[in-house]
């Protein structure tokens, strides 16, 4: 987890546009009902607009990044 995390800063935080930037673990002490608990790591990125997201869907580090970590994914969720 600490790994991705550490990755999360290193190759996803540089691209232009970023207005915010986040990336942490799941707390293992908000055991609420209501609480989504199915991941590990979680990474919020918020863009100055569509096409800042859009460039930084083919950005180079966003994909060494991806090329880097995939093979320890089981799963990936996107909520753009």
């Amino acid at each position: 987890v600490q790994e991705l995390i550490d990755a999360c800063k290193k190759y996803l935080n540089v691209q232009p546009g970023i207005v915010f930037f986040a990336a942490g673990g799941l707390c293992a002490d908000l055991t609420r009902d209501v609480n989504d608990r199915d991941w590990d790591v979680g990474l919020h990125l918020v863009f100055v607009d569509k096409a800042a997201h859009d460039a930084y869907q083919d950005d180079a580090t966003h994909n060494t990044f991806i090329e880097e970590n995939k093979a320890n994914w089981a799963k990936v969720r996107v909520f753009d």
